[in-house]
């Protein structure tokens, strides 16, 4: 057998060692838990995450952030990255913990897709019978088109295949809670909402999540409105097409029936058949989910909208 000499033996050793480039998962450094995102815009999505123990050791250096085949070093002093220039569609976040040596823990990873913001205020009056010219209705929007009030005309067919819900109030000068109602408890043919149970306060739409709520949550179809709350919705729109899309909404102060309002920002995906954000345990099986329903909706596809 022939001996490598002194110089091919230490170009083998240094040809193994790890690097920023090519790093080696470490089972000892955590991975960064708590890793969250929302979009930004269209095209930019924000992943935020919380320091991993052994995060204030001075063998620790960072964060390495992979978004598809874009890597990038963080300090660990920044939490937080945003990613722009994004593509329509999901993308897969990854983050790792980084040593100054440059070895890495595993990932922790969230799939997540830039969407359609819309933060000026939308302005929805309650419905109450002394009142009958407000626009109390809403369209959350479409892949096509965005989100609207509109007067709740129950005779005209456009109002009826496209409106997704309307601010309740009362038929008397009783003041009452006010909430959201599904179009359909109106009119059963108009579009029925199934509101999640899942809800969450923020002062505006930039709430990050791990992951959107789960398919089993959206069984309300009327819920009470909370100011600074986001509500997440799913429509069964025209034709009979599953949209998802989250609300922000903000009681407007000094007001009284029937002339109760409500602020609404919302935040829809525009991209067809666009699945919601999983964490990585769950992508595998929600695919397959999703890929049954853009199967049993094929006619109508290109006009659904994914959650955000």
């Amino acid at each position: 057998m022939k001996k490598l000499s002194p110089l091919v033996v230490l170009l083998v050793v240094l040809g193994c060692g790890d690097n920023l480039q090519s790093p080696t998962p470490v089972a000892s450094l955590s991975a960064p838990p708590n890793l969250r995102a929302f979009s930004v815009s269209q095209s930019s999505v924000k992943v935020e995450w919380s320091a991993p123990s052994g995060a204030s050791d001075s063998t620790f250096q960072g964060y390495i952030v992979e978004v598809g085949s874009v890597r990038d070093t963080l300090d660990k002093s920044q939490l937080a990255f945003v990613a722009n220039g994004l593509p329509s569609g999901e993308s897969a976040f990854s983050i790792y913990s980084l040593k100054i040596d440059g070895l890495r823990s595993d990932a922790a990873t969230v799939r997540w897709a830039p969407a359609s913001r819309f933060d000026s205020v939308y302005t929805v009056y309650e419905s109450s019978s002394p009142v009958s010219t407000r626009p109390e209705g809403f369209n959350v929007g479409t892949a096509t088109s965005n989100p609207t009030v509109m007067i709740m005309n129950l005779n005209d067919q456009a109002v009826q295949q496209t409106m997704d819900f309307f601010l309740n109030g009362d038929s008397t000068e009783t003041r009452q809670s006010l909430s959201l109602w599904s179009a359909n408890l109106r009119v059963g043919t108009m579009n029925r909402t199934l509101f999640s149970t899942q809800t969450d306060a923020s002062p505006g739409l930039d709430f990050p999540l791990q992951a959107f709520p789960a398919e089993d949550t959206f069984v309300k179809d009327s819920i009470a409105v909370l100011d600074n709350m986001i509500y997440y919705a799913r429509v069964v729109g025209d034709p009979q097409q599953i949209n998802y899309v989250r609300v922000h909404l903000h009681i407007r102060t000094g007001t009284v029936i029937p002339n109760r309002i409500i602020e609404v920002r919302v935040s829809l995906q525009r991209v067809p058949g666009l699945l919601y954000a999983l964490d990585a345990s769950d992508y595998s099986k929600a695919l397959s989910i999703g890929y049954h329903r853009a199967h049993s909706f094929n006619l109508t596809i290109h006009n659904q909208r994914g959650a955000t």
